[in-house]
């Protein structure tokens, strides 16, 4: 029987824009990716560290979803990684559009 290893990362109570951010470990562990996958999202641009400080690389709490949809897409669809990235962006386009028309609706 295998017993999943409580994790070790710190737990951070730091917020940017109303958002908790989380440390690279957590994510690391959250994604079940080792860091250096991380590292690699971060320089192709799919996700974007809040901060680089002593302690390393801090993560919109966000980017857990983001990369679980990364993972679905290249599981799911086989897309490599910079088609994922090319989604993503088209995905955030499409939730900005549905707040602009929202809000217009709301003019009326």
């Amino acid at each position: 029987m295998f017993i999943r290893k409580r994790s070790s990362y710190p737990i951070l109570k730091v917020e940017w824009e109303g958002e908790r951010l989380i440390s690279m470990q957590e994510l690391s562990f959250r994604c079940e990716l080792h860091p250096e996958v991380i590292e690699h999202y971060v320089v192709l641009d799919l996700i974007s560290p809040i901060k680089y400080g002593k302690k390393g690389y801090l993560f919109r709490e966000s980017a857990v979803d983001e990369i679980r949809i990364i993972q679905r897409l290249r599981r799911d669809l086989g897309v490599n990684l910079i088609s994922a990235g090319i989604i993503l962006d088209l995905l955030d386009e499409i939730d900005e559009l549905k707040k602009e028309v929202s809000r217009l609706r709301k003019m009326r």
